[in-house]
């Protein structure tokens, strides 16, 4: 499964694959992919310019990171699901 996670705290499933616009929208810029050491399976895609934009924590990409994370972000559950940004 795939999602978006608000930094509201809010979630919402997402089809994939997630093409590079997608992404860019829910995002709201430029994209970085993630790869938690601490969650192997896990992928996330964030905007890798949140910092300087001044975006809200993502309390639910800084758990799965385990480090600061900001702004809206798309989480695959498995690196199957994100194939193509890997």
């Amino acid at each position: 499964m795939a999602y978006i996670a608000r930094v509201d705290g809010t979630r919402e499933a997402i089809k994939t694959p997630v093409s590079l616009e997608r992404a860019q929208e829910v995002v709201g810029g430029y994209v970085e992919r993630v790869c938690p050491r601490h969650s192997p399976k896990i992928v996330f895609l964030c905007n890798e310019d949140g910092f300087s934009k001044g975006l809200q924590v993502n309390a639910h990409g800084c758990e799965l990171y385990g480090a600061p994370i900001v702004g809206c972000i798309v989480v695959f559950e498995s690196r199957k699901e994100a194939k193509g940004w890997l």
